[in-house]
């Protein structure tokens, strides 16, 4: 894959291209309707622009495109607290699809040091998959909202609660916390 980064007064520009070939390698499938040979791109994009001192807007892109039947593992997922808030985890895959989503992170709190150690994050995220082959066309634009509290607790220890609500309907969902749209992650940087 590639990567590229570039910083500017106003903020930072990250790329990443990643080609993926399957290869069939050690007796896998061949020949099925999923099977191991297989080609796809994937593409991000991030753009984070400090608004002023103290807010920042994320914007982030992602996009997989693939012209082959992918095998379930290297699908195109979009739903969860790492993909798109207000759904399940994964709630939909597909070979091909996108997903955008925009944060606004303002700082609430700083530390004696002066860094950011509150934010409020408010977001939007929002894409679709569809299968290569699918005859029905029936691949649902889902769109969520929410907002985000992060905290560093300590140095290095960073936590998250996200609360998202589903814009749009979307029949696959459940009666756990993620269900009710809320996400807990907790970051350690060694």
């Amino acid at each position: 894959g590639q990567d590229l980064v570039r910083r500017d007064a106003s903020g930072a520009w990250a790329l990443q291209s990643l080609l993926n070939v399957g290869v069939g390698l050690l007796d896998a499938d061949v020949g099925g309707d999923r099977d191991s040979l297989f080609f796809y791109w994937l593409g991000r994009v991030q753009r984070v622009q400090i608004l002023q001192p103290g807010n920042l807007l994320i914007l982030q892109a992602d996009v997989q495109l693939s012209a082959d039947t992918l095998p379930s593992s290297q699908q195109l997922a979009i739903g969860g607290g790492q993909s798109l808030r207000g759904y399940r985890q994964n709630a939909v895959l597909g070979d091909s699809g996108f997903r955008l989503s925009a944060e606004d992170r303002i700082t609430l709190g700083r530390n004696e040091a002066g860094e950011s150690v509150f934010q409020v994050a408010p977001f939007v995220d929002a894409g679709t998959v569809w299968l290569n082959g699918d005859d029905d066309g029936d691949s649902p634009f889902l769109l969520g909202a929410g907002v985000g509290l992060l905290w560093e607790a300590l140095p290095r220890l960073n936590l998250r609660l996200d609360f998202a609500i589903p814009i749009t309907e979307f029949e696959n969902k459940g009666e756990n916390a993620q269900d009710r749209g809320f996400y807990f992650s907790v970051d350690y940087r060694f």
